[in-house]
């Protein structure tokens, strides 16, 4: 008997931002980051079976597809809410030109895991509960502020 439940979290992606600011005039190199945090609805799935109590627990990848929705992406923890975070740091260098990335909230890194198993006696079988979620994450955006 197997049985199979949908549902979903509320998980945080860090994105962050570094910027290289170069002045042409001065040889320094300066490397400034900035932190966001994107929150994501994303799906997990849930699969409960029964099987034999002495035979081996066999877990498989799901067939399920899992899916994320981003929801907001603040500054920081709690801080003021943004819609692109490139835009918001590009403003902090008016007089540089800065290298161009598109942000988009919807690709995100992910991979589809197996977040946890729990097993629990019933008799003479074993009552199995497996979770499946997303794992997202989303690399560091370079970016490049030369001065004019």
């Amino acid at each position: 008997m197997k049985t199979e439940y949908y549902g979903a979290e509320i998980q945080d992606v860090q994105v962050q931002i570094a910027v290289n600011v170069i002045d042409p005039a001065n040889p320094t190199e300066n490397r400034v980051f900035y932190v966001f945090n994107q929150k994501v609805l994303s799906d997990t799935y849930i699969e409960r079976f029964t099987q034999s109590a002495n035979a081996s627990i066999r877990l498989s990848t799901t067939s399920a597809v899992l899916k994320y929705t981003p929801i907001m992406l603040q500054l920081g923890r709690g801080g003021p809410l943004i819609v692109d975070p490139v835009d918001y740091v590009t403003r902090f260098y008016p007089g540089y030109n800065v290298t161009y990335y598109a942000y988009s909230p919807t690709t995100l890194n992910t991979v589809q895991s197996l977040t946890s198993v729990a097993s629990s006696p019933a008799a003479d079988l074993l009552e199995v509960t497996a979770t499946y979620s997303l794992i997202i994450s989303h690399g560091t955006i370079y970016l490049a502020a030369i001065k004019q």
